[in-house]
This record gives structure tokens, sequence and C-alpha cells, in this order.
């Protein structure tokens, strides 16, 4: 395999990660949005399973 002077090595591994997942945002249709669950202790107490901001 040749290595070029231009590029990392790990480019041309087969199924390299290179950003995993960000936890509590979600996209729906272009916009993003943050969620937080909220602990089952709590739920009674505040009325909700889960919190969801609009961001922008």
């Amino acid at each position: 395999m040749k290595i070029s002077r231009f590029r990392p090595f790990w480019c041309y591994k087969v199924g390299a990660k290179i950003a995993g997942k960000v936890k509590h945002l979600i996209n729906r249709q272009g916009n993003f949005y943050a969620r937080i669950v909220v602990p089952i202790s709590l739920r009674s107490i505040v009325g909700k399973t889960e919190f969801r901001a609009a961001l922008g």
C-alpha cells in the first residue's frame, strides 16, 4: 500500500470512524433540537418525560 504525503494513513482504512453521533441532538427536517430525558424519579414532579428545545 502506497502512503501519500498529503493524506493521513488512517484515511485509507476501511470503516474508520471520524466522528460519532451527538447524544442529545435531534435533526428533524433540517431543524435541530436539544433533547434531555427526565429521570423516572422526577417525572411525577416535572410532569414530562423529556425536555426538548429548538436550537436556532
